[in-house]
């Protein structure tokens, strides 16, 4: 505890680097420090979740509102609308494949950053069970 205590500046060394705030810190204001350097973490992964999701449900919608137009331009044709529907059909694909693909990574990014965090903070020497679960949101 003692490497601890000279890294943190909270005692032990009396020639630490650290503020002379931080030495004098009780344990409930350090956890507080800790805790507070957390939450803009979780709202950027908050962000990418959701930006993520916004991606996949585009990947569903555009699709098939490309698949309905080629549809209905196909049937004006005169002739066989075979290579409007063809050309409908491998756009909506790749529509479907660049956006929800794309969503399901970025998405995944956002779970990343917020199991890296919940690691950071579960491994934390400095809080209790219930600061953790707190600094969590559990």
């Amino acid at each position: 505890m003692d490497d601890l205590d000279s890294v943190l500046g909270t005692g032990g060394n009396a020639s630490s680097a650290a503020t002379p705030e931080v030495r004098a810190a009780d344990p409930v204001r350090l956890a507080e420090r800790v805790l507070g350097r957390y939450p803009d973490a979780y709202r950027a992964a908050g962000f990418l979740v959701g930006f993520g999701s916004v991606l996949k449900v585009l990947g569903v919608v555009l699709p098939v509102g490309i698949v309905l137009v080629a549809l209905v331009v196909a049937s004006d044709r005169p002739f066989s609308g075979t290579d409007v529907l063809i050309t409908g059909l491998l756009g909506a694909v790749g529509c479907f494949v660049f956006f929800f693909v794309g969503g399901i990574m970025v998405s995944a990014q956002g779970q990343l950053i917020r199991a890296l965090v919940d690691v950071a903070i579960n491994t934390s020497p400095l809080l209790t069970n219930q600061q953790r679960a707190s600094g969590m949101s559990l």
